[in-house]
């Protein structure tokens, strides 16, 4: 029995377009393999819900996996986004899915970033989300009905502007609406809306500087 490389070398129309050949067989594997994960990952959330699909996200240490779960179960990830995982979703169950995410272009989000996907979180393009980074949506004290006469429950979208960057760390709190060109000091906790141009550091985060729209220092 002829071995491949010597069928491939018996047929000079084979031989000629073998480079052709192995990308277009690489592609077909890669897009049934696709198809396959991605009906077993409908039949899981079928059965188990979005519960599940959060569980993969945080056990996987792929980029491109993070990507694939995140825009396929709802959330709007616009192109050259980089997601380094594993990457930490709480409180999907309101909603069923990932919709309440929206990543625009361009975005970096680093290693074990916390979104809390209880009202929507917005992150515009060219921004950089350090690791550990936490976004809140929501404020809710549980069962104890003095501090929820005090701090009741409430939930609010974050917005985060473009060409800004949330240092390693930092807290991002419901209702908060960071402007374009800011920068978060890493470990900040970011309890009020931050105007454009502007750097802000500590707990609770201050304004300590603005940044020269000409770029000058």
């Amino acid at each position: 029995m002829k071995s491949v490389k010597q069928f491939l070398k018996s047929n000079p129309f084979l031989e000629k377009h073998k480079d052709f050949l192995k990308k277009l067989l690489s592609s077909v594997y890669v897009f049934f393999m696709s198809l396959f994960w991605l009906s077993y990952y409908k039949l899981m959330f079928l059965i188990f819900g979005i519960e599940f699909i959060c569980g993969l996200l945080l056990r996987t240490s792929s980029h491109r996996k993070t990507l694939f779960l995140l825009s396929k179960f709802g959330a709007k990830i616009d192109s050259n986004v980089q997601i380094y995982p594993p990457i930490i979703i709480d409180n999907a169950w309101g909603t069923g899915d990932f919709s309440n995410l929206t990543i625009e272009k361009n975005v970096y989000v680093g290693r074990e970033a916390f979104f809390d996907l209880s009202n929507k979180i917005i992150i515009r393009e060219n921004t950089a989300i350090s690791g550990r980074v936490a976004i809140i949506t929501h404020t809710d004290t549980g069962l104890t009905n003095l501090l929820s006469s005090y701090y009741p429950h409430r939930t609010e979208k974050v917005d985060i502007g473009s060409n800004s960057w949330i240092g390693f760390g930092a807290t991002v709190l419901s209702g908060v609406i960071i402007g374009d060109f800011v920068v978060a000091g890493a470990g900040a906790v970011i309890t009020k809306s931050l105007p454009q141009y502007s750097v802000a550091c500590g707990v609770p985060a201050e304004i300590i500087k603005k940044i020269n729209k000409q770029g000058e220092k």
